[in-house]
């Protein structure tokens, strides 16, 4: 039998002590803002923001997010082994919708001005946005999901 590639999953499925809002992690984030995720250590000033390591204590899930998204986009299956995995897999789909906005035809400036506030605005008030993502807050841990 062939063996098939497996997805990457989120490397904050071993924290421990996670607060779960809606069957997804609240995580703590890189960020100066205050809310209900707490802030990690701004990062030092020797890294860029696009080179986190993912061992460091700055690395956050928007950090894994937008180092994973290529890798797992080629995968038509993902198994969620937890709700880091479901917070990782929501991130994605949500840069895929971004990027889906921008067409090739755009400059590069014209690209910058699109704006993403509609797809939060779908996602966090509209029914539209959740029949997009119909399936994903029923799952448990250890469902396969058709992402695409």
């Amino acid at each position: 039998m062939p063996t098939f590639a497996q997805a990457y999953h989120s490397i904050f499925l071993q924290d421990q002590d996670v607060r779960i809002i809606g069957n997804i992690a609240l995580l703590p984030l890189r960020t100066r803002t205050r809310g209900p995720a707490y802030a990690l250590p701004p990062l030092p000033a020797s890294t860029a923001a696009i080179d986190v390591d993912p061992d460091s204590e700055s690395y956050d899930p928007l950090d894994e997010v937008l180092s994973l998204f290529r890798a797992n986009t080629f995968f038509r299956n993902f198994e969620i082994k937890g709700p880091a995995d479901r917070l990782l897999i929501y991130g994605i789909l949500f840069v895929s919708e971004c990027l889906g906005k921008v067409r090739s035809t755009m400059g590069s400036r014209e690209a910058e001005k699109v704006n993403p506030e509609p797809l939060i605005l779908d996602a966090v008030d509209n029914k539209a946005g959740a029949d997009k993502m119909a399936g994903f807050a029923e799952c448990g841990a250890g469902s396969i999901l058709h992402t695409r």
